[in-house]
C-alpha cells in the first residue's frame, strides 16, 4: 500500500515493502506546466540505502529509506531515538522489519546480528532472563545476552 511520505505529500510515497517512488504531477513552468509520470526510484548511497528527492527547482536532498519508511508508517521519530533493522540487514526497508530504538540498543544489536564496526569476539553466548532488570534489552523485550569469554 502506496502511502504519502510527510513532508513530501503529493510528490513521494512510501510502500510497505521499501519501496519510494515519485507521484505522477503536473507542474507549472515558464513554459507552461509540465506533466512528470511517476516512477519508483532507485536506490543509491554507500552502506544504507538512499534516494534523492526535490521539490520543483529547488536543491536535490539525499535520505535514507529506512527513515523514510520508518516516519510514513510508524509516524516521528521521537528524540533520542534512531530506527532499527530487525533482522540486521540494513537493505531490508520493510516496514515490519523497522522500530524505533534508543542508540544503546541499535549498537547492541549491530554486535548480536555481527554487522559491528568494532571487532567483538564473542566465544559463548548465554541466554538469561532476569526478569526484575530495568535494562533496555528487558524493556524492549529482549533476551540478556551475556558475552563472556570461557
Amino acid at each position: 500500500m502506496w502511502k504519502d511520505i510527510p513532508g513530501w505529500a503529493g510528490i513521494y510515497q512510501a510502500d510497505e515493502g521499501g519501496e519510494i517512488r515519485s507521484v505522477d504531477r503536473t507542474v507549472s513552468a515558464r513554459h507552461g506546466p509540465t506533466q512528470y509520470k511517476g516512477r519508483i526510484l532507485t536506490r543509491g548511497g554507500g552502506k544504507y540505502p538512499t534516494v534523492s528527492l526535490s521539490r520543483g527547482r529547488q536543491r536535490r536532498v539525499c535520505e535514507y529509506v529506512h527513515r523514510l519508511v520508518a516516519r510514513t508508517f510508524i509516524g516521528p521519530c521521537p528524540d533520542g531515538l534512531e530506527v532499527r533493522h530487525k533482522n540486521g540487514v540494513i537493505a531490508d526497508c520493510r516496514v515490519e522489519n523497522l522500530e524505533y530504538v534508543t542508540r544503546q540498543v541499535n549498537a547492541s544489536d549491530r554486535i548480536l546480528h555481527g554487522t559491528s564496526r568494532h571487532k567483538v569476539k564473542v566465544r559463548s553466548i548465554h541466554v538469561i532472563m532476569v526478569p526484575w532488570c530495568q535494562c533496555c534489552a528487558c524493556r524492549v523485550e529482549v533476551d540478556h545476552i551475556c558475552m563472556c569469554e570461557q
